[in-house]
């Protein structure tokens, strides 16, 4: 008896198997991203669907680069990065060069490794459109000094500016309800001006700035928005305001000087 016919069955049910996996599996075998780059003037993309487009890098040398909000007819709503090489953004893109960027408020979602770590990026214009910040996203920028956000932002997500030390003075859109964690742990920020909608602070979102230890010599606790941010200079017996609505994560870390702590019935 052949092979084939004493494993017949093995063989076949293998087969099904393989072929499943292929079907719902279309991840693993994606080509590259860097070999399905489009062109459209100095513009990289790829083509996510029939309706949009991921910016992928530019090629041109303009110091003051704006990403149209569509390419070939179809919405830019995400800036990737190169999967397997970083070559465009390293030597023609972004992170060599580009001083000034102007983002259109049709992008979704920005990679984490894309524009972090800029080494020249001073500006940062987002245009009207997105819901939020991603996380990362302009993370060690060490240059960036002058951000203006989209109106219609309602999330900052977690380190979105962490370490953007030049950066002195930020406002925060009415439309934002959460910042997260470390968001803007920035050593040089002194100004930080709030939206009218905020109801979260993440654990250390403004932590090490000179905005927040200008706030603690005025009070020993620090409450924006009904938010209590932080408590570490307090001592005592200490009674958190009936206004307060929520305790920022680690507001009292490290605190040895309370004796005891009456929290209202307010906060959620």
């Amino acid at each position: 008896m052949s092979f084939y016919r004493k494993h017949e069955g093995k063989i076949v049910l293998v087969l099904v198997f393989f072929l499943v996996f292929l079907f719902f599996s279309p991840e693993i075998f994606r080509v590259p991203a860097e070999e399905r780059l489009e062109k459209e003037g100095d513009y990289l993309y790829f083509t996510i669907s029939p309706y949009e487009v991921a910016f992928m890098g530019y090629t041109g040398w303009s110091r003051h680069l704006v990403i149209p909000e569509e390419i070939d007819g179809k919405k830019v709503t995400s800036i990737r990065g190169m999967y397997t090489s970083q070559k465009y953004w390293d030597t023609k893109g972004m992170k060599s060069r580009i001083p000034s960027l102007t983002i259109p408020g049709s992008v979704e979602r920005i990679d984490e490794e894309v524009l972090s770590k800029c080494r020249k990026l001073k500006k940062v214009v987002w245009k009207d459109g997105a819901a939020k910040v991603p996380a990362y996203a302009f993370a060690k920028c060490r240059k960036l000094k002058e951000v203006v956000l989209p109106s219609t932002v309602e999330i900052i997500e977690e380190n979105a500016f962490y370490r953007c030390d030049k950066l002195k003075s930020i406002v925060i859109p009415d439309e934002v309800t959460r910042i997260e964690g470390d968001a803007f742990w920035c050593s040089g920020l002194e100004r930080v001006v709030f939206g009218e909608k905020l109801s979260y602070i993440g654990d250390e979102a403004f932590g090490e700035t000179p905005w927040l230890k200008t706030q603690e010599k005025e009070s020993g606790m620090v409450i924006v928005r009904g938010i209590l941010m932080d408590g570490t200079d307090c001592e005592g017996e200490v009674i958190i305001p009936e206004t307060v609505r929520c305790i920022a994560g680690g507001a009292f870390r490290g605190n040895e000087k309370i004796t005891a702590l009456i929290v209202p019935g307010n906060v959620k």
